[in-house]
């Protein structure tokens, strides 16, 4: 507790050491400066969206207990994980084969989602486009905010959820590219883009919900994708 005071001591006498030291200042000015920049307009448009596919599922006594996924790869194909009292079953096959590059995309029940990115005026040369993902209210959804996700909704409220997006890129030039630590650096993933445009498609995790087993139908939801610079 001694150690403890002395350290508090040593605190107030600093401050009081600063004060002083201000009261006997002369006093100055700087002249200061503000700017502003207008870029071009950077959009991102949903060419399709993504897509879980048909499964069934069945849970004991009726109810689920959020222990099953269903992992959809950026490059189409799906991973079927039942646990807990959930039971899931993949109908119409378990994956597919993806596309090598941005010439085709997937078609049938199934597919991740495709979005283009235009850098606008901006656009000229290669440029870094940050990509994240958040739900319909903004708030971030990745490794670091576990608790945040989308809700898909149907017969049954919230029958599910939809985390952990993966992605890759596309520039016209290479084909589809999957994010690793070549295309990271500290500000996140990004995608380089090629006369300021580039494709991604995005995949992501289903997970089912503590709730009444899932009406048959359709169910969905919404998420934001955000690009920067």
């Amino acid at each position: 507790m001694a150690l403890l005071r002395g350290r508090k001591a040593v605190i107030a006498l600093t401050v009081i050491i600063l004060i002083l030291n201000a009261a006997q200042a002369n006093a100055v000015d700087e002249l200061g400066h503000i700017s502003a920049s207008v870029i071009g307009a950077l959009n991102i448009t949903e060419v399709l969206a993504i897509k879980f596919g048909n499964f069934a599922i069945s849970c004991t006594n009726g109810v689920c207990d959020a222990a099953s996924s269903i992992v959809l790869s950026d490059q189409g194909m799906r991973t079927e994980t039942s646990a807990g009292v959930d039971t899931i079953i993949l109908l119409n096959g378990s994956g597919g084969s993806g596309v090598t590059n941005g010439s085709n995309q997937e078609t049938g029940s199934q597919t991740p989602g495709f979005y283009s990115i235009n850098a606008g005026g901006e656009g000229s040369g290669t440029q870094h486009i940050y990509v994240s993902f958040a739900d319909a209210n903004g708030n971030i959804i990745d490794i670091n905010h576990p608790g945040n996700h989308v809700f898909l909704s149907g017969p049954v409220a919230n029958a599910f959820t939809v985390d952990t997006f993966t992605f890759e890129s596309d520039t016209g030039t290479t084909g589809y590219l999957q994010q690793n630590q070549s295309t990271a650096d500290i500000y996140g993933n990004y995608v380089p883009l090629v006369n300021g445009m580039a494709t991604i498609r995005v995949g992501g995790t289903l997970h089912t919900a503590a709730v009444a087993v899932p009406t048959p139908g359709q169910y969905t939801g919404t998420f934001n994708i955000m690009a920067s610079y």
